[in-house]
């Protein structure tokens, strides 16, 4: 809380503190994570975009190859490979839970300060507890390759 204890009321107190770690919660949730040394991000167009990707087949090439891959429905359909193909889904399904994992702490950690907060009997008390602590740690963002 960063004005002095004076100039609030609890309940306006308690306001800040909520809306302060509602920001944090949101700059961690969406900050990115390492997943097996690669930077991902963790915005809400990037979680779903991961989510979207995890459980799908995935192809990593190596090599000009065409193969013909069967579709679940019988059908096939031309795929230009580079080398032959190599089954990945456990990549992005690593990604998937490793993002699902994170997001769900951020969640986990604003809901154990709100509860606090909200118990909190005095300005006092509720400056007592450090709103950044336990938080997980933000990778700087990927700067690229």
């Amino acid at each position: 809380i960063t004005v002095s204890a004076s100039d609030l009321s609890l309940d306006q107190a308690k306001a800040q503190a909520l809306s302060e770690i509602a920001q944090t919660r949101f700059n961690v949730e969406t900050g990115g994570v390492i997943v097996a040394g690669k930077f991902y991000g963790t915005d809400r167009d990037s979680q779903s975009a991961i989510a979207r990707a995890s459980g799908t087949v995935s192809w990593k090439c190596n090599g000009t190859v065409t193969r013909d891959i069967e579709q679940e429905d019988g059908s096939s359909v031309s795929t230009v490979c580079v080398a032959a193909p190599e089954f990945a889904d456990s990549d992005m399904d690593a990604v998937g839970t490793a993002v699902t994992a994170h997001v769900a702490d951020a969640y986990a950690r604003e809901s154990a300060l709100m509860a606090a907060i909200n118990a909190a009997d005095s300005v006092t008390a509720l400056r007592a507890i450090d709103l950044t602590a336990g938080w997980a740690s933000v990778p700087p963002p990927d700067p690229g390759e």
